[in-house]
């Protein structure tokens, strides 16, 4: 389910996001992964056999959207402080 709704979210096929290595689709595979972590519960070795990489490809790209995330949190919450 979560791998349908980000393929909606950005406009790709499942066979898209699980095998391309275009960059398009590198970004919304790691959204996918770590949503896959926090919402499912998958471990990383589960995640890359589903798409086909190794369990440290998964574990990098999980960890680059959640500084991606903490980033966006912090900035966000400085712009509504300065407010």
């Amino acid at each position: 389910e979560i791998v349908r709704d980000v393929c909606g979210h950005f406009g790709l096929l499942e066979s898209e996001l699980r095998d391309s290595k275009v960059h398009r689709t590198s970004r919304a595979r790691k959204i996918a992964w770590a949503l896959m972590r926090r919402r499912a519960d998958c471990s990383y070795e589960q995640i890359a056999r589903m798409f086909g990489r190794t369990h440290t490809s998964v574990r990098h790209g999980v960890a680059s959207v959640n500084i991606l995330s903490a980033e966006y949190l912090a900035l966000t919450n400085r712009a509504e402080a300065a407010e």
